[in-house]
C-alpha cells in the first residue's frame, strides 16, 4: 500500500510518516503540505 499524507502540520506529518512507514504491507509514504502540491 501507498499513503499520501496532506496536512499543513509538518511536525504531525512527519511523525505519521515515521509510524505508518514501519507497519507491515506499507511500501512508500509522502507528504505534501496542501492539497494542490498533492496532485
Amino acid at each position: 500500500m501507498n499513503v499520501l499524507i496532506v496536512d499543513d502540520h509538518r511536525m504531525f506529518a512527519d511523525a505519521l510518516r515515521v509510524l505508518l512507514s514501519g507497519e507491515e504491507g506499507v511500501e512508500g509514504v509522502w507528504v505534501a503540505n496542501t492539497a494542490e502540491d498533492a496532485l
